[in-house]
This record gives C-alpha cells, sequence and structure tokens, in this order.
C-alpha cells in the first residue's frame, strides 16, 4: 500500500530528527486534493475533540 509505505517513511524521517511517533494518523487515502483535505480534516476533527488544544 502506497499510503503505508508513505507513512512508513515519514516515520522513520522524524525518528531519525529524534522526534516522538505522532499520536494520531488520518489515514488520508488517494483523490482529489480537495477529497483529500476534506478526509484529513474529517479524521483530525475527532482528535481535536479528545485532545481540546
Amino acid at each position: 500500500m502506497a499510503v503505508a509505505r508513505e507513512i512508513e517513511t515519514v516515520l522513520l524521517f522524524l525518528s531519525g530528527l529524534g522526534m516522538p511517533d505522532p499520536d494520531a494518523h488520518p489515514r488520508v487515502d488517494s483523490g482529489s486534493c480537495g477529497v483529500r483535505t476534506d478526509a484529513a480534516l474529517s479524521a483530525l476533527d475527532p482528535v481535536l475533540d479528545a485532545e481540546h488544544p
């Protein structure tokens, strides 16, 4: 899966910087820019509700 490979690449990059793994992954698949943005924001909404940043 391309998405899983991208996540692994990002995690590897962040671990090289000494940054911790992210607490949440939006798991946004392919599609138009609008579709991906909608999916990312929809996945972020419950995280923000739970964390109250």
